[in-house]
């Protein structure tokens, strides 16, 4: 019988509470191809070229267009190996409950990274879970998928699909330092703001955090001497906030608020017969727990709001 292709729910809690009353549950919901990829892990061969068994990896990466605050403040709180996770496939056949349902708890859990993305197309964060298995505790956790029953983990609709997680770019601030805006609006080209986490890999191929690896750039129009002048005599670091409104309100927002030293600047000049540009970058990398979320009224976020469902800021190297 041919299989149907699709996962139905990628989702996350707590790690430990997946069998239990599941807590902080989350999913990726919006989201871009998520494969689940089951390959042979540190195979030894021989010399007729023949693969040994070894461990088994499993690796599922995708890009979910629900990057709340709250969605990203999860993610900070589920690196190093602190989250259960589960996933579900489509239906194999019309009987109910035909899914395969892989769960990923205990000392079978993966490792957590992430990349966060804003740029002029869109605003989403890319986590990817990973880790090895010895290739009989693999094979064991495989041949349950088509009899475990899934956990209801709470949500609305079967991807965990919110609509109100759903932000475009909006750009509201981009300021360095703090209170001075580094071009005027209509004169940004393009900006991009990307976090991604940086670590070591343990010895069953699970990511162990280090750092929170910051790459902010801005290019615009406006490339007078006066103002290429002015870029080059700021100093080489400065506090920088970054600010994306959540719909019409602009006191609703995601903001990233990094302290003086954390990044450093560097411009590119452009200057040729199709155009006169200048970008100017920020790059850095922070020890990853020097970083901290504010939620609710004056933080982005509205007066119930203690999760970031609706906006929060972050504020990274304080």
């Amino acid at each position: 019988m041919k299989s149907i292709a699709g996962l139905k729910q990628i989702g996350l809690c707590n790690a430990g509470t997946l069998a239990t009353a599941p807590v902080n549950a989350l999913a990726l919901g919006y989201r871009g191809n998520t494969p689940l990829k089951i390959t042979p892990f540190k195979n030894q061969t021989d010399y007729l070229d023949r693969s040994l068994r070894n461990k088994t990896n499993f690796n599922v990466s995708g890009e979910s267009f629900q990057g709340t605050m709250e969605m990203l403040s999860k993610m900070f709180g589920w690196i190093n190996l602190n989250a259960d996770i589960q996933i579900i496939t489509n239906k194999q056949n019309a009987s109910a409950n035909s899914e395969d349902v892989f769960k990923f708890t205990g000392n079978n859990k993966l490792g957590i990274g992430f990349e966060y993305l804003i740029n002029d197309d869109k605003r989403s964060l890319t986590p990817t879970f990973e880790g090895a298995l010895e290739y009989d505790t693999a094979k064991t956790l495989i041949d349950a998928a088509d009899s475990e029953t899934a956990v209801d983990l709470g949500f609305a609709t079967r991807e965990g699909i919110n609509k109100a997680y759903y932000h475009y770019p909006f750009m509201l601030t981009f300021q360095a330092p703090k209170t001075t805006d580094l071009f005027t609006k209509s004169d940004i080209l393009s900006r991009e703001l990307k976090l991604s986490i940086e670590g070591a890999k343990d010895g069953y191929n699970k990511l162990v955090a280090h750092y929170l690896k910051a790459e902010l750039s801005i290019t615009a129009l406006e490339a007078s001497i006066s103002k290429v002048v002015e870029m080059l005599n700021k100093g080489i670091t400065s506090s920088i906030l970054w600010k994306e409104q959540n719909g019409a309100d602009p006191s609703i927002y995601d903001a990233f608020d990094f302290n003086e030293g954390v990044l450093n600047q560097t411009e590119e000049i452009t200057i040729d017969d199709e155009q006169r540009i200048i970008m100017v970058k920020f790059a850095g990398k922070i020890p990853i727990y020097e970083t901290e979320f504010l939620f609710g009224d004056g933080n982005g976020g509205v007066v119930d709001d203690n999760a970031g469902a609706t906006g929060g800021t972050l504020k990274i190297g304080y």
